[in-house]
């Protein structure tokens, strides 16, 4: 019984996650007359495409991240990522396309369905930084921050913060310099 609520569970997150995305693309798909034999050839078309999306996109991060990692100075601006995500969702829906043979959708459609998800990726990470930077240090801390910024180096700033402010994590500190530093 356990297994079956859990299993039950999974499913109505997943379907929560993805139903808006694919009942938008379904009737974009259908209204702009592209080619599908049958809606569940097409509803499996679209689950594969979101769910093979999210692995390439956690690829793409995890690709970068460890790049920035391993190379200090390689700097990853928000252009670059955007730009990688949105390949990898035109490679895979070119892909999709490619090996199923009851579907075919124009490169035009591609395009746009690529723009659409990528748009709503950034709106949706957008939201989640607002709500990151709604958590962030105690006012007197970024005043602090701001001030100690005027007259030193970020990496200064930071170490003086931290020794004013130990209770504070050292990761907390350099997001909030980091962030106050680019605002600048």
């Amino acid at each position: 019984m356990k297994n079956l609520l859990a299993i039950i569970s999974v499913f109505m997150i997943l379907l929560a996650i993805f139903a808006p995305a694919g009942i938008m693309y379904a009737f974009l798909i259908h209204f702009t007359g592209q080619d599908y034999a049958s809606i569940p050839y097409l509803l499996l078309f679209l689950i594969l495409f979101c769910v093979i999306d999210i692995g390439v996109g956690t690829w793409i991060d995890s690709l970068l991240n460890a790049v920035k990692d391993r190379y200090k100075a390689f700097y990853t601006n928000t252009f670059l990522r955007t730009l990688l995500e949105w390949g990898g969702t035109l490679m895979v829906l070119s892909m999709l396309d490619f090996f199923m043979d009851g579907i075919e959708i124009s490169l035009l459609m591609k395009v746009v369905m690529t723009i659409i998800h990528g748009v709503t990726g950034l709106f949706l990470e957008n939201i989640e930084m607002d709500e990151e930077e709604g958590r962030g240090l105690p006012p007197e801390v970024e005043a602090d921050i701001q001030r100690l910024l005027q007259e030193e180096s970020w990496t200064d700033c930071v170490k003086r913060i931290q020794a004013k402010y130990p209770e504070i994590p050292k990761s907390e500190i350099i997001k909030a310099v980091r962030t106050i530093h680019k605002q600048k």
